[in-house]
């Protein structure tokens, strides 16, 4: 993974390089910081979803630059192939919009299947950066990162720990790379597991011994402030668990 931040000017954040269609995670640049919403009622991506979101931050007198994370849910697990062929699609209506930088999207985004939600991809929440309220108080960073699922960090063998096996063991194997994904993350971003201020946790399977042998110990003081599970699955066929973190000051509900 590039572990060098790039910036997004006009958005008011920088960003940790990921995949062409998505970021690792995104910071506040000085002077801003990160602020969460959730839809009520989720929308539908394409195209009223982007537009409300576009609505929203007009209102606050914010460019579209300034979103820099996406929560995304849709009906089932897809195939590669199928997962494919929507980030096509995703990343040429990024680039209408106006929100790639060099060709790749600086937004962090989660994307998971919700058994029983809508087929089409819907925003369950977003996030955008705003100038501080009160800059001489110099807050604590702010940021979003950006789902992450079992795959096996670069730099060594290629594939999913522990593919297909959803033994306790196998679940365990899954989790522990997660985390040291998630820990190196942080690390790029400069922040600590002590600076995120919420944490979601997407499976279908019974985590409950890892959460308070492995999962709560590792988090420290994050775990303490709770961790919100969500019973979805990470979206390709093949993965089990995912993970996502955030630091924000402010988080709201949007009624559309």
């Amino acid at each position: 993974m590039d572990v060098r931040l790039m910036p997004n000017p006009q958005g008011g954040y920088q960003f940790l390089p990921g995949v062409p269609y998505v970021s690792s995670a995104a910071r506040a640049a000085d002077g801003f910081e990160v602020v969460r919403a959730s839809f009520r009622r989720p929308r539908r991506l394409f195209p009223e979803g982007l537009a409300d979101v576009e609505s929203h931050l007009r209102s606050l007198g914010r460019p579209v630059q300034a979103l820099c994370g996406l929560e995304l849910r849709f009906g089932r697990q897809a195939t590669l192939e199928e997962f494919d062929a929507f980030n096509k699609v995703y990343i040429d209506r990024m680039s209408k919009a106006g929100l790639l930088i060099d060709d790749r999207a600086p937004i962090a985004r989660t994307n998971v299947a919700v058994p029983g939600s809508p087929a089409e991809h819907q925003i369950h929440a977003f996030s955008y950066t705003v100038p501080v309220s009160r800059p001489e108080l110099q807050p604590p960073p702010t940021f979003v990162v950006a789902a992450t699922p079992e795959v096996l960090p670069p730099g060594g063998p290629p594939g999913v720990a522990a593919p297909y096996d959803t033994s306790p063991e196998g679940l365990r194997q899954k989790t522990a790379v997660i985390l040291e994904t998630l820990g190196s993350r942080l690390a790029a971003l400069g922040a600590r597991w002590s600076d995120v201020t919420g944490v979601q946790l997407y499976t279908v399977h019974n985590l409950h011994e890892l959460l308070s042998t492995m999962v709560r110990p590792a988090l420290g003081e994050a775990g303490g402030r709770g961790i919100e599970w969500h019973f979805a699955q990470p979206p390709v066929v093949g993965l089990e668990i995912e993970l996502d973190a955030r630091s924000t000051r402010m988080e709201l509900t949007v009624d559309t």
